[in-house]
C-alpha cells in the first residue's frame, strides 16, 4: 500500500519471484485495474558486460554480449549504436557514429535531424535528446544476465533507460521510465534506424501485422515515403532475404498511438542515408512515472521464426479490434 498527497505521486517497486511461465500481471490502484503480460524464462547461460572506448574520445561505450549478439550502448543520447548477429556478422542498425554527417558543420544544424545510427529514440525532434550524454550504472554485470541503466534531465524531465541482455537468447530488452512535467513533449518513440546486411535494399522485406492482414513493404530506390499503421498485434519485423537476417521489435500494442513507418532516401536533407524506421508513437503521460518496454531480436533465419521466439516467451501483445 501507498498514500501520496495531493498533486504528487510516489514509485512503488515489485520484486516478484515467479518460477518460469507466463503470466498477467494485475494491478489496482484508486478504484482502477491494470493487466500486462509477464513471461519469466529460465536462467540460462553467462552474458559478459565490460566497458570499451571504441573512438578514442576519453568517453567509454558498454558492451554487453552473449553467444548470440553482441550489444555497443553510447551514453549520447543513450543509444544502442550496434545490435551485432553474430551468425550472420552483422549489424542490424544502420550506423554513420563514430564519423559525423558530411554537413556537420552547416548553420543551424542543431535543429534538423542529426544521423548517429543504431537504436535511438524520436523525442521532440529536432532535437531535444540527440547529443545529450547521459549517466551510466551499471545494475548488473554478471550472472545469467547483465543490465544498465542510463539517465538524464530534459529540462526537469527525467528519462531513463534500463538494458538488460539475457544469457540464452538474442533478447534485449529495453525499459523506459519517465517522469516528465512538460506538456508540450508528450510523445515518445523508440526507433530503430534499420539496415539488415550489407545494405537497406529492395531485398528487405518489412512486415507489420495491421488491423486486417499482414501488411509488407519495401523500399523505392527513387524516393523516400512513409506510412502509419493500427496494429492488432505489437511487433515488426524486417528480413534481408538474399542474407537470411531478420530484426524483430516487439511492444505492447495497447500503448502507442500508431505505428510510424519511415523508408528515408539520401535526398532527404538531414539524413543523407537509405534506411528504415519503424516508430510507435507512445504518449508521455505527465507528473508521474510512466513506464512502456521494447524488445529487440535479432537473429540468422525467417522472419517468421522471430515472432514464434517471442511469442513462446509471452512478449507478443494482442489488440481486440
Amino acid at each position: 500500500t501507498c498514500d501520496a498527497p495531493t498533486g504528487s505521486s510516489k514509485d512503488l517497486l515489485f520484486n516478484l519471484e515467479l518460477d518460469p511461465g507466463d503470466y498477467q500481471v494485475k494491478v489496482t490502484a484508486l478504484g482502477m485495474d491494470y493487466t500486462s503480460q509477464l513471461g519469466v524464462g529460465k536462467a540460462e547461460g553467462k552474458p559478459s558486460l565490460y566497458e570499451v572506448d571504441l573512438n578514442n574520445d576519453g568517453v567509454n561505450e558498454i558492451r554487453m554480449e552473449n553467444d548470440s549478439v553482441q550489444v555497443t550502448l553510447l551514453t549520447t543520447g543513450a543509444r544502442v549504436i550496434e545490435y551485432i548477429v553474430k551468425s550472420r556478422d552483422d549489424n542490424v542498425f544502420g550506423k554513420l557514429w563514430p564519423d559525423k554527417p558530411v554537413d556537420d558543420k552547416r548553420p543551424f544544424r542543431e535543429r534538423g535531424y542529426y544521423y548517429y545510427g543504431g537504436f535511438e529514440d524520436f523525442l521532440g525532434q529536432a532535437s531535444m535528446e540527440t547529443h545529450q550524454v547521459y549517466h551510466a550504472e551499471i545494475l548488473q554485470g554478471e550472472g545469467d544476465f547483465v543490465r544498465v541503466r542510463m539517465w538524464t534531465d530534459y529540462y526537469g524531465n527525467r528519462l531513463e533507460k534500463t538494458f538488460t541482455l539475457y544469457g540464452n537468447s538474442p533478447l534485449l530488452e529495453l525499459r523506459y521510465a519517465l517522469k516528465f512535467k512538460n506538456p508540450e513533449a508528450n510523445i515518445i518513440a523508440p526507433d530503430p534506424l534499420l539496415e539488415l546486411g550489407m545494405e537497406h535494399w529492395t531485398e528487405d522485406v518489412f512486415t507489420v501485422p495491421g488491423e486486417d492482414s499482414l501488411e509488407e513493404y519495401r523500399m523505392k530506390p527513387e524516393r523516400y515515403y512513409g506510412r502509419i499503421f493500427f496494429q492488432k498485434e505489437g511487433w515488426n519485423a524486417g528480413y534481408d532475404t538474399k542474407e537470411d537476417i531478420t530484426f524483430l521489435g516487439a511492444f505492447p500494442v495497447t500503448e502507442p498511438l500508431f505505428m510510424h513507418m519511415w523508408m528515408n532516401h539520401p535526398v532527404n536533407k538531414d539524413a543523407h542515408l537509405y534506411y528504415v524506421e519503424f516508430q510507435p508513437w507512445v504518449p508521455i503521460y505527465q507528473k508521474s512515472t510512466m513506464y512502456f518496454s521494447y524488445y529487440i531480436w535479432g537473429a540468422g533465419g525467417h522472419w517468421e521464426d522471430g515472432v514464434s521466439a517471442l511469442r513462446k516467451r509471452n512478449l507478443i501483445s494482442t489488440r481486440s479490434l
